[in-house]
């Protein structure tokens, strides 16, 4: 008598089974770096709005101390800008005016932070920026006509 030769069927759900398992896990891990990479475009597209934000600042908008606040992308992103005097920076500082760069162009230094908020504002979806940025001082005339800070 010949005997049957092939997979039982416990056999075969074992390997649908482990072939089921399989792709669930692999289904999982890809949805997983979807995720990741949505965040890190959202993340991207933050620094993006938070940085045209700033360069407006000294360029489009005067500079100002106060406390500014503002929309981008539609409502999306929501930001606040906080403008105010930099203290005084030590004598031989990177960055610090000597006297004499101060007699010939004097100028106000001021510290910019913003911060932005997208997507209900969670802990992940907060950025905070820092910047300096100098003013200088508009000329005026004096009696004789001489133009001087």
């Amino acid at each position: 008598m010949k005997t049957a030769r092939g997979f039982s069927l416990i056999e075969v759900l074992v390997a649908f089974v482990l072939l089921a398992g399989g792709v669930g896990l692999l289904i999982a891990i890809l949805a997983g770096g979807m995720n990741q990479v949505r965040w890190a475009q959202g993340q991207s597209e933050a620094v993006q709005v938070a940085r045209s934000a700033l360069d407006t600042m000294g360029t489009v908008d005067p500079i100002e101390p106060g406390r500014f606040t503002g929309e981008a992308v539609d409502g999306r992103y929501q930001w606040a800008l906080l403008v105010e005097p930099y203290a005084d920076l030590p004598a031989g500082a990177p960055g610090a005016f000597d006297d004499l760069q101060a007699a010939v162009q004097p100028a106000m230094v001021y510290r910019l932070e913003l911060e932005l908020r997208w997507d209900g504002g969670g802990p992940r979806e907060r950025l905070r920026m820092s910047t300096l940025r100098s003013v200088n001082a508009p000329l005026q005339p004096d009696d004789a006509g001489d133009w001087l800070p």
